[in-house]
């Protein structure tokens, strides 16, 4: 399921940052990434929280008078342990279940020709000690001539993680259309690889396809 967000920060000026849809803003402070490992029948995990707690977070944003954007958001997470209880031997021990963790997206954005735009973006997720880390990038394009008759949109993003193994994954699309006068038409296509992931700063349910569009109408 995905939620919307209602914290006002998380909110309020991050159209930047939305770019190719690689941002899921829930996904920082959310609950812990991990659920350590017990033995059923003599342990319980006693006090797992529902949120990792915030330490920091900053987003910086803007345009110039030409049309270039910029934006940058950093997120700090704090280390979260839970305790774990022997019912047995009535000890207990700590794990980690989130470390300090490192949340950063850096976009840049050109627009020109007043209705048109190229956009690069990257989203870092950096965990500290051994855990999980994922790197995402993407180059967007959405180009429309002076009268918006027509369009070409589309763009290539890549994943890498670095887990108990690393994967690499991309996600590659292109759409074109005609949007004005009385014969209209739209064309476009998707493609998706298997290992391609954004979930630790976005959220994607589904992956491993192809996908082809189109799309044409008489006014």
């Amino acid at each position: 399921q995905q939620f919307s967000e209602q914290r006002q920060f998380f909110t309020e000026g991050v159209d930047l940052f939305n770019k190719g849809n690689l941002f899921y803003s829930r996904r920082i402070g959310s609950s812990p990434s991990y659920y350590p490992e017990i033995d059923e029948n003599f342990e319980e995990v006693t006090n797992f929280p529902n949120n990792v707690k915030v330490l920091n977070a900053v987003k910086i944003s803007g345009r110039t008078k030409d049309g270039l954007g910029v934006g940058v958001f950093n997120a700090i997470t704090k280390k979260t342990d839970v305790i774990i209880k022997n019912y047995d031997t009535n000890e207990t021990r700590k794990e980690v279940v989130e470390p300090l963790s490192n949340y950063n997206i850096l976009v840049v954005d050109k627009q020109f020709n007043k209705n048109s735009s190229v956009s690069l973006i990257n989203t870092n997720v950096t965990r500290n000690g051994s855990f999980r880390d994922a790197n995402v990038s993407g180059l967007l394009f959405d180009l429309n001539n002076k009268t918006n008759k027509y369009n070409v949109s589309g763009g290539l993003k890549s994943s890498s993680i670095s887990d108990t193994q690393n994967t690499n994954g991309i996600n590659a699309s292109l759409f074109l259309a005609e949007n004005s006068g009385n014969f209209r038409y739209s064309v476009g296509g998707e493609f998706m690889s298997k290992d391609f992931d954004n979930n630790d700063l976005g959220i994607n349910f589904r992956t491993n396809y192809y996908s082809f569009y189109n799309n044409a109408s008489y006014r």
